[in-house]
């Protein structure tokens, strides 16, 4: 039973590690498509400052998108450590109920 659910553990481990991996690539892909968006706008935009020109108050939502994304990506990063301290944690609890699983049977 311990062997199933240690199976179990290490297949969920494994989908939530591949999923925040996807998540990460995604969000980095999103970034950057984003960052070139917001620099072109802003080079357009330079001389036009006008807050009721639609162009300047895209360029600000898309400033503000961009700064919601870097966010996104600090904390994804941070969920990805937390997901491999998991994983660690798990692979030291499997070894450990495989010990005690040998010395319950010698």
């Amino acid at each position: 039973s311990s062997g199933i659910n240690a199976e179990y553990g290490d297949n969920e481990r494994e989908k939530i590690y591949t999923l925040a991996e996807q998540i990460d690539s995604q969000l980095q892909q999103m970034s950057g498509d984003i960052t070139e968006v917001v620099e072109h706008l802003n080079s357009v935009n330079t001389s036009n400052q006008d807050e009721g020109n639609p162009m300047y108050q895209i360029s600000k939502i898309l400033n503000m998108h961009m700064d919601a994304l870097v966010w996104i990506d600090q904390h994804s990063t941070v969920l990805q450590k937390k997901v491999e301290d998991v994983s660690v944690l798990c692979e030291a609890r499997k070894k450990e109920q495989a010990n005690n699983f040998k010395m319950a049977f010698e």
